[in-house]
């Protein structure tokens, strides 16, 4: 749910559940998550892509932590579902 904290390691990829993501047209805020793991560095650079027609981008990158928060482009409503979501940190 929005608000909540993953986890990464490295290791086997995690699973998100991406709940709603409203459209960009109406005023509902986007969902933001806390990703932790040791291997996110302040001076990391995040890269995220996603299966769905909706974006996310990682702010508030620190050691160990970031905020990543998704955004949806088009003019419906993405209610929820599974989404493939790829994170590469360097």
């Amino acid at each position: 749910t929005q608000g909540d904290t993953h986890a990464i390691d490295g290791g086997p990829a995690g699973q998100l559940l991406v709940r709603g993501v409203p459209s960009i047209f109406n005023s509902a805020s986007s969902p933001t998550y806390t990703l932790t793991g040791d291997i996110i560095l302040a001076t990391s650079v995040i890269m995220i892509s996603t299966s769905a027609l909706i974006t996310c981008n990682a702010t508030n990158i620190a050691d160990g932590s970031c905020k990543i928060t998704f955004h949806n482009p088009t003019n419906t409503d993405f209610s929820s579902g599974n989404v493939t979501i790829n994170i590469a940190i360097l």
